[in-house]
């Protein structure tokens, strides 16, 4: 509403007045759907009458917006929003737009606002279902279909939970359900498919069956009381199918998408064969079928014959209306019963007497028999669904928090209004196969001048030249795309060119980072007695992707700012299948100085091949094959190094995983979901000459096996509750020394010399395991380490404001509470008495000295930070003071780079 091109109007834009959330939404809500009475029942289940406006817009913005403009064009008129908009953007003030428009002001609108609500609550007299029935359903598990079943005797639903399908069967007092289907994972990233499941079931109740959709294809399983259950793949071209009903004991019609229409099939279970009964550019959506064989659908078309029309470039776009179809006739005519308003749901009551229900848009039920009455149903919307047993209307409603609720006392809330003689056909086209002309039964428009002598000639042009009528007799062959639409042209395969990759650069960025690259894992020396963490640099890397995004190709180089070494890798990712492939080169220079003034150079080259295997949207495998060869070498500081050749450290692992992700981000370090890693490595050392031609194995494996869990929930709307666990263990005749402490990114790391690892392992590298602030790298050593960490994220500038402020260091800034605990130990199991004390060694020329002292062996931090983004880092800020035994002590700070966990 204020965006603009010209320099002018993005300069206006930039200074406009910061408009409330209800504003815009609420107009944008109004114009679209206009004011129902499900709004007004919705707005009387959240609005507090002791509220005002500008509370009640805080915690429902869209709601009160869209009936603040209800309440504008109501009392004032539909014009009076444009004025108001239009003064609303020049003088850039609600309160002042309202005092020239309605001569009041704005504090005084929002009074007149309460007082029209409070009446219309009392006029409107809305249900309150007091004695409804809650169902017991998943969070977020939306109800597709409910209706009676033969089968079982009872009433079942089709639900769906974002992807997770179900077939629910209720006991008599629907307080209990048993699952009856399954299938699918729950996925907020992907929006489900609302249509499946869909049930069905065979006349004789029998046998039923579960439509659902897998993997782009759809399935139906088929259960029987004394069969075992059998899986029918309904053919390629059904894109969607919308609904679906057993015709005959080997034969199911259903409504589906094919070729991009909507159209009724038949498909036999035992030979698959396909055919068509609707055959047109208009959607036939829902169906039912009576035992007299009479197809009821509704359908958006505005006539009543089955015709194969000319596409056009606007497609049908009325009302649905309901239609019943004879499908044991030799014609094909449709009756088109009379309807008002949008036909959105049906169902047949009695089958039997051939009774049809069907739930119309208006807040009207029209219960169609020999004499069609209409009921008024209080509260009515679009997510009720009613269904008849015993002769007795049930209601399945949802109230405006999201919950179903069960409603068996409905006889007693309709009334008829209006009664009507019989059924009406508004329109019956019926087929004339002598002549094939179409004899029209019942003329729709009248003139005052009477009828035309050459109406009949003007038909028979119009018909003969835009449609094409499909003789009942060879209706029930499938028509060709050529024969339906003869103005396409024909596919010719000489003329096709194969698509070849192409690539583009998709980012180029440098930034400064100390993430840590590839595995982490530093080789032991012996020399060196903490883990040397990645220092600062400048981080270089591009990104090539194919179209398709079917390849990645992405390197990068990091450059230390002390200059005493360097990273560089190369990824290249296929993605084109199912399976996943990954291939990875890293190479990782670096100094670190050791006793007696030497300086030892690593220099460390990984070879990486990945594989992944999605098990569904959240879950994966992931094999990872490594070879790596570090060589340790002393730089020529002195004459007596210039013939050494250092030593050499190689090494072949593989690596499993079982990953399971269904994290969601709402904003920067704002996150709700599991993030989970179970992982199982083994290693082994090799040995390969400089020549490649001795190759030969150490003796021993390096055993690695772990878990990674963090736990992420959405609270106050804008926070977020954080939680991690994790534990690992080395074993082996090769291990990996943990050092425990501090935190990740650590910008100015600091080291304890509390703990010593033991002498009596045979370490191979060395690694670093966090967060437990408070404390330094390195306060616990060990080859198995556990932590647990928690903490909860507020960012408070986003409740101050109200409003998702623009920029982007206050919208992001964060206040963080937190609790972390860890240890480590020696082996797979801790020892408690071994870990409760730790030894220290000394000695000279002239003692030597062994002291055992007791250690507590579970370190702790409890502390306050800050987060915030700032010229595109995220800065993380921990102040925590150490917790042990004698309570909290030893305060300490960090200051990192990235996000938490």
């Amino acid at each position: 509403m204020f965006s603009g091109s010209s320099f002018q109007q993005v300069v206006q834009k930039i200074i406009s007045y910061r408009l409330p959330d209800w504003f815009e939404n609420g107009l944008i809500n109004y114009l679209a759907e206009g004011w129902t009475r499900h709004d007004l029942y919705e707005l009387n289940y959240f609005w507090d009458k002791n509220k005002k406006f500008k509370s009640f817009s805080k915690n429902h913005p869209d709601l009160a917006g869209k009936s603040f403009w209800n309440f504008i064009s109501t009392n004032f008129g539909k014009k009076s929003i444009s004025d108001f908009l239009y003064l609303s953007r020049i003088n850039k003030d609600i309160n002042r737009a309202s005092k020239i428009v309605f001569q009041t002001q704005f504090a005084s609108l929002e009074n007149s606002w309460k007082t029209f609500y409070t009446k219309e609550f009392e006029n409107a007299q809305l249900e309150n279902n007091n004695n409804s029935i809650l169902l017991r359903l998943k969070k977020y598990e939306t109800i597709n279909s409910v209706q009676q079943s033969q089968f079982f005797n009872k009433t079942i639903m089709t639900t769906n939970q974002l992807g997770r399908m179900r077939l629910r069967v209720f006991d008599d007092s629907m307080t209990h359900s048993k699952i009856r289907f399954h299938h699918g994972t729950k996925t907020r990233f992907i929006r489900p498919n609302s249509y499946y499941p869909i049930y069905i079931e065979n006349p004789k109740a029998d046998i039923y069956g579960v439509i659902y959709e897998s993997r782009n294809r759809i399935y139906c399983k088929f259960y029987g009381k004394e069969s075992k259950m059998e899986i029918f793949k309904f053919p390629e071209e059904i894109q969607q199918i919308y609904s679906a009903k057993y015709w005959k004991d080997n034969e199911i019609i259903f409504s589906a998408k094919g070729n991009g229409f909507v159209d009724i099939y038949t498909i036999q279970l035992k030979t698959r064969a396909l055919k068509k009964i609707t055959n047109d550019i208009y959607d036939d959506l829902r169906i039912e079928i009576d035992q007299d064989n009479n197809l009821y659908f509704n359908s958006n078309r505005d006539t009543g014959i089955i015709l194969s029309n000319k596409l056009e470039n606007i497609f049908p776009t009325k009302n649905l209306k309901l239609y019943q179809l004879k499908l044991d006739k030799n014609d094909i005519n449709i009756n088109s019963i009379s309807s008002e308003g949008n036909l959105l749901q049906f169902s047949l009551i009695n089958p039997n007497n051939n009774i049809q229900l069907s739930s119309i848009m208006g807040n009207k039920i029209t219960r169609v028999t020999n004499q069609t009455n209409k009921y008024q149903i209080k509260n009515f919307s679009k997510d009720n669904f009613y269904y008849y047993k015993s002769n007795q209307l049930f209601q399945i409603y949802k109230n405006p928090k999201g919950r179903y609720f069960f409603n068996k006392n409905l006889n007693a809330q309709y009334q008829a209004i209006d009664t009507i003689s019989h059924l009406t056909n508004e329109a019956t086209l019926a087929l004339d196969s002598s002549s094939n002309k179409i004899k029209i039964t019942q003329e729709k428009f009248y003139s005052k001048f009477g009828s035309s002598s050459i109406k009949d000639k003007v038909l028979d042009e119009i018909y003969s030249s835009k449609s094409k009528i499909i003789p009942a007799q060879k209706f029930e062959n499938l028509q060709s795309v050529e024969t339906i639409y003869p103005d396409l042209h024909q596919y010719n395969s000489s003329l096709t060119i194969a698509y070849r990759d192409r690539f583009k650069l998709e980012e180029i960025t440098y930034d400064v980072n100390n993430d840590i690259l590839f595995s982490g894992l530093n080789t032991y020396s012996g020399f060196q007695k903490d883990y040397n963490t990645p220092t600062t640099g400048l981080l270089f890397k591009t990104r090539v992707k194919e179209n398709f995004e079917n390849y990645w190709i992405e390197c990068g180089l990091r450059v230390p700012f002390d200059f005493k070494g360097s990273e560089a890798f190369l990824l290249f990712e296929n993605n084109k299948r199912k399976l996943d492939h990954s291939f990875g080169l890293y190479r990782k220079y670096n100094k670190e100085n050791i006793p007696s003034n030497k300086l030892l150079a690593t220099n460390t080259f990984i070879a990486n091949y990945q594989l992944k295997y999605p098990l569904d949207h959240y879950k994966s495998l992931r094999l990872n094959n490594t070879i790596r060869n570090d060589h340790s070498f002393l730089l020529l500081t002195e004459k007596s190094l210039i013939d050494t050749i250092g030593t050499y450290h190689q090494r072949i692992g593989t690596r499993i995983e079982y990953v399971f992700d269904n994290l969601f981000n709402y904003s920067i370090n704002i996150n709700d979901g599991w993030q989970s890693k179970l992982f199982f490595e083994i290693s082994k050392r090799i040995n390969i000459n400089d020549n490649f031609k001795n190759f030969s194995l150490n003796d021993g494996y390096l055993i690695l096996l772990g878990l990674d869990s963090r736990y992420h929930k959405n609270i106050f709307k804008r926070s977020s509750w954080s939680s991690r666990f994790y534990i690992s263990s080395s074993v082996g005749k090769e291990k990996i020394l943990y050092s425990l402490g501090a935190t990740e990114n650590w910008l100015f790391p600091k080291y304890s010399q509390a703990a010593n690892q033991s002498l009596e392992e045979n370490y191979a590298y060395h690694a670093l395991a966090t967060e437990v602030r408070g404390h330094f790298i390195g306060s616990r050593k060990g080859t198995s380490v556990a932590g647990l960490s928690t903490e909860l994220r507020i960012p408070f500038l986003q409740y101050l404001l109200n409003s998702s402020w623009k920029n982007s260091f206050f919208r992001n800034l964060q206040l963080v509470g937190f609790f972390d605990a860890g240890m480590t130990w020696n082996g797979v199991l801790p020892k408690w008495k071994q870990i409760g004390t730790q030894v220290h060694r000394a000695e000279n020329n002239s003692v030597k000295i062994e002291l055992n002292y007791p250690i507590y062996p579970v370190i702790a931090g409890n502390g306050f930070g800050i987060r915030g983004a700032l010229f595109g880092y995220f800065l993380r800020f921990d102040y925590a003071w150490q917790v042990d035994d004698r309570g909290w002590h030893n305060p300490a700070s960090h200051l990192s780079l990235g996000l938490d966990f």
